[in-house]
């Protein structure tokens, strides 16, 4: 689905106050109850990986080796489903490289959490985060058996993929026998120096190959020692952003239907129409960790976030009862989100990870400058009678 044209023929005209279309508040009246809220909850079921990518923000490698223990996995899977006030629930396997954890370990959570959702009556997606280089007939059965959809790292075309991590050639290679099989998967790009500098030509690789489903996540500004790796300079960013926009505009229904960017134009022209505004968990201000997501590592912790690479690291608990507590404490470390409070572009803003950007918000500063220039862009292009003030 391409982005639809500009509002030319209407009469542009934004609210009287920022953020009036969005979302009422959510009702807290049963955060005390364990769980309850979890909508999204990760399995993080390795640490182990097949690959040693520079920026690994999970720790994960070939030398690690815990595994989750999957009678814990299934036992807080089946208090989750039924427990859960959502009839819209999203279960996710990550690690590590999860297809290391087994097929046999695999299949007896998603046969649980089918079996779960079944009986209550609830929409579960599954989904599964891998590199793609254990891609076989045994992956597309597990799939097809129980509907899931994949989704796959692969930081552009080899040659720019191979630089950060491995691989590159046989993950396309398995991509590409996944869509003749017509299996349905996603692609998520880390922002590398390089792929950012190729931006252009790497969307079009990415279409010409028929990968449209596609988001490229900056990795803000990494550790001195990873300097090289990540793109921090916001004019850089917006070219990005500006690039992506472009081509979906250029390519209509046949472009990369980049998520990130998507996101946010779809925002902005709903604003723009006085409708209301999707807001998801992650993106309020307020954050959604340990409350609308969860995440089981590999030692049978429960982290608030499926983030790992915060400066102190996400709250743990070990049960669904502790995770409120878990999450105050969490909150209590963080600072708050001022910087957001008074921007233009925070409607827009898909903010990343809540958490990760208030714990280590010195480190998106170039992002969210890229965020504002980008909003001006968008008035530019989308609503060019809206007076410059406005699109400040």
């Amino acid at each position: 689905m391409g982005i639809r044209p500009p509002l030319c023929q209407r009469e542009a005209k934004m609210p009287d106050k920022k953020g009036e279309h969005r979302a009422a508040a959510p009702d807290r009246s049963q955060d005390s109850l364990p769980g309850r809220h979890v909508a999204t909850f990760f399995l993080s079921v390795t640490n182990r990986c097949n690959l040693a990518c520079d920026y690994c923000s999970a720790a994960a490698g070939p030398h690690n080796g815990a595994m989750l223990d999957p009678a814990r996995a299934e036992d807080l899977v089946r208090q989750w489903i039924p427990g859960a006030i959502g009839n819209r629930l999203t279960l996710v396997f990550t690690g590590g490289e999860p297809l290391l954890w087994g097929y046999d370990n695999l299949g007896r959570i998603c046969h649980a959490a089918r079996d779960e959702a079944s009986a209550v009556r609830k929409d579960l997606a599954i989904g599964i985060q891998s590199n793609g280089l254990l891609v076989d007939e045994d992956f597309i059965g597990f799939c097809r058996k129980y509907e899931i959809e994949p989704s796959f790292s692969l930081d552009g075309p080899p040659a720019i993929n191979n630089i950060h991590r491995d691989g590159g050639e046989r993950v396309v290679a398995s991509l590409k026998m996944l869509r003749a099989r017509q299996i349905d998967f996603a692609i998520v790009s880390c922002l590398t120096h390089e792929l950012a500098a190729g931006i252009e030509p790497a969307l079009e690789w990415f279409r010409e190959q028929g990968f449209l489903k596609v988001r490229i996540n900056s990795l803000g500004q990494p550790p001195p020692e990873r300097a090289a790796i990540s793109q921090p300079d916001p004019r850089s960013l917006f070219y990005v952003k500006k690039s992506i926009f472009g081509h979906m505009e250029r390519h209509g229904a046949a472009a990369v239907q980049e998520r990130n960017v998507l996101r946010q134009v779809r925002k902005f022209d709903a604003l723009l129409e006085g409708l209301p505004v999707a807001m998801e968990h992650c993106e309020l201000l307020q954050c959604g960790a340990g409350r609308n997501l969860v995440c089981l590592n590999p030692d049978g912790s429960l982290g608030v976030c499926v983030e790992k690479s915060m400066s102190d690291g996400p709250g743990r608990a070990h049960s669904l009862g502790e995770l409120a507590g878990a999450r105050e404490g969490l909150l209590r470390r963080t600072q708050t989100w001022e910087t957001c409070q008074n921007c233009p572009a925070d409607i827009i803003c898909d903010h990343g990870c809540a958490v990760y950007h208030r714990m280590d918000h010195d480190g998106f500063a170039a992002e969210c400058l890229a965020n504002r220039l980008f909003w001006k862009y968008l008035v530019l292009k989308r609503a060019p009678a809206l007076t410059a003030s406005e699109g400040t």
